[in-house]
Order: structure tokens, then sequence, then C-alpha cells
């Protein structure tokens, strides 16, 4: 039997327990010869992932003067060494780490940390007020050689997850699903998530970002200095395409690729509602849009074997049906986006938001 390795968001710390018992078994950080004090520090909880399952992560030791992120590289054979340390970056909660095949994107959204009100508050209590002045910053980090090759502004949003990236000549391109301000951590709060639902329309808990696509242009031929801008490229409009939780067919990891999905919401107020498939070529969604009020998970790509298309296969979500209470593993035709089928569960399954799957 497998054990299980929890994390809690943002923390240096990875927790195995026994998947029967739950009781802890052994407690795992980030450390190395050359990393901060790992008892002070954070870190993504997506890192980027190489083709022999590198880790490409950060530590953020927030207490030091000036604040250090350290962007590492853990090797195939458990090897780390240091890529970068950044000290001219503001202290921020990045929830993923954006890559390419040769390089480590580490993007400061703005999501900034302050001192907590007091000892043992929660993450959120950590987070400063919104700074409209504030732009995001973009550091482009060697991974065979470390290093800062190009660093790039923009203005201000913040985000939680990467879409994919991937070198484009010259450039380097990165799809993210934005928000235009930090509010939603805010309102992600407990007492407002409890006001979910048809009779709080009004209320802006909803997990909807704006997929946008950035490039990094000439990054190669960067100096030390230079003001370079990252270039929104395109931008899905909001009522048709928001999206979170984006997934891709993971063949075209760090890739040029057309097509994304992730949960959707067409009725505000509801959190998520449906899944969204983007098509980037032509910059037009499709939905799944369920008969009844579900709430979907975050939908895992699965291709059919054997395919040639990015988007021959289908999606597996976890969703929750209200009319019945009880939440379905619903299989969606990855193409079409109609529904092929479910499998029912006696229970109502605690919300996930990521899932994985294994063939």
């Amino acid at each position: 039997m497998v054990n299980l390795v929890i994390t809690t968001d943002g923390g240096n710390a990875l927790q195995q327990i026994d998947p029967v018992t739950l009781e802890p078994i052994e407690l795992f950080i980030y450390d190395g010869p050359n990393f901060s004090n790992p008892g002070s520090t954070f870190t993504s909880a997506h890192p980027g992932i190489g083709p022999n399952h590198e880790v490409y992560n950060y530590i953020l030791d927030f207490q030091a003067d000036p604040p250090i992120y350290q962007v590492f590289a853990i090797e195939a054979d458990g090897r780390g060494r240091v890529l970068a340390n950044i000290t001219d970056a503001p202290p921020a909660y990045i929830h993923s780490v954006s890559s390419t095949e040769n390089y480590v994107i580490q993007i400061i959204w703005q999501s900034d940390l302050g001192p907590p009100p007091e000892e043992g508050a929660p993450l959120l209590d950590f987070i400063q007020p919104w700074d409209p002045e504030r732009r995001t910053l973009f550091y482009v980090i060697d991974k065979k050689n470390g290093g800062i090759v190009a660093e790039y502004t923009a203005p201000a949003f913040f985000a939680f997850h990467e879409v994919n990236s991937f070198e484009d000549g010259e450039d380097i391109v990165i799809d993210l699903a934005v928000f235009p301000d930090n509010s939603w951590l805010e309102n992600a709060r407990l007492v407002h998530l409890r006001k979910v639902g048809p009779n709080n329309p009004n209320i802006d808990i909803d997990l909807a970002a704006r997929f946008r696509r950035f490039r990094l242009g000439n990054f190669r031929d960067a100096r030390e200095g230079d003001d370079l801008e990252a270039k929104i490229e395109l931008e899905i409009p909001y009522d048709i395409g928001n999206i979170e939780l984006p997934r891709i067919n993971d063949n075209y990891h760090h890739k040029p690729y057309r097509y994304a999905y992730g949960v959707h919401t067409v009725k505000r107020g509801f959190f998520v509602d449906s899944i969204v498939k983007i098509d980037i070529e032509t910059q037009t969604t499709t939905l799944w849009v369920p008969e009844t009020n579900h709430l979907p998970s975050e939908p895992i790509f699965v291709p059919r074997p054997g395919c040639d298309d990015e988007d021959d296969g289908v999606l597996l979500s976890v969703a929750m049906n209200s009319a019945t209470s009880r939440s379905n593993l619903v299989v969606i035709d990855a193409k079409s986006m109609k529904e092929l089928g479910r499998a029912k569960m006696p229970i109502a399954m605690g919300y996930g938001f990521h899932g994985l799957w294994g063939a």
C-alpha cells in the first residue's frame, strides 16, 4: 500500500502519513547546503516538472533582510542545487512556478506578505492591501547553468495557476489564469464560502479567472538593467472563457498547444458550475453545462491511446450534483465536450481542487 503525502498551501513541509490510520510517518522539507533556513520559508504548491521528473521550485525566506527567493532544482537522482537568488522582489504568496524546457520563470504577482497580526495566524492574514501600482515581476532563470538571464514587468495582477509555457524562437510564451486583483483570497474564507448558491448571486466568490497569454520577447538578448515589458498577446473574454484549475493534454507540456480545459462559472454566486474548453487558436470556447447545478472539480485530460489529435481523449471530473447531494465521476468527450457517462457515488465527496490520472 502506498503512503500518502500531504502539504499545506505555501508551507515548506510535506507530511507522509499512513493512508489507513492517518498517523504521521515522516516530515519532509526542502533543504540543502545552500538553502535558507527552511523553518522560516514559504514555497510553491505547484513546482515546475522536467521530462525526467526534475523539480523546479523556490523557497522564500521572508524574514531575511532583504527577503530571499531561492530558486532551485532537484535532479532526478535527488541532488539539489540553487539556480538563482532573487533579493529585489517583495515577499509574496506564489502558488505555482512556471517553466519551459530550458528555463524557470519565477513570476512575483501581487499577493504581498507582511508580518502576521498574531502568532499562528493563517496565511490569509499575511496578505497586504492591494496596490495597483505594484507591477508584476518576471525573472527568467537558466535551468542548466543557473542565473537570471532576463527580467520583465507587467501591470499588477494575481494568479494561482499556470496553464502552460513554452519557448517560441527567441521568445517565451506564458499562459496563466489571472485575476484583476487578489480579493478572491479574502472571499475564500469559510464565512463567505458558506454563502455559495442561488440565494447569493452577487457574492464575488466565483473561482473564475481570465485566460491570458504573455510573451517575453528576445529574452536571450536581454542585458542587466533593461526595462522589458511582458506583453499581453491575447486574453479570452471573461464571459465566455473564464477558467480556473486549468489542465491540458500533458503530451504538450512545454510545447506549443491549442486547447486548455478548466472549471468555469456561468451563474454568478455558484463558485464553479461548468467546465470550459478554450481553443487558443480561434479564441473560442465550448462548455459542458449539466442540466442541474453541479460543482465540478478540476477536469483531468486522459488521451486516447494511440491518438494523433491534441484533443482526442476524455476529461474526468468529480462533480457534486446539488439535486441529489451526491457526487459523480463524470466522463466528458474532450473534443465535443459532450458527457459520455458518469459513475454515481453514494456520498457527497469533499471538494478537491486538484486530481491525478494514473494509467
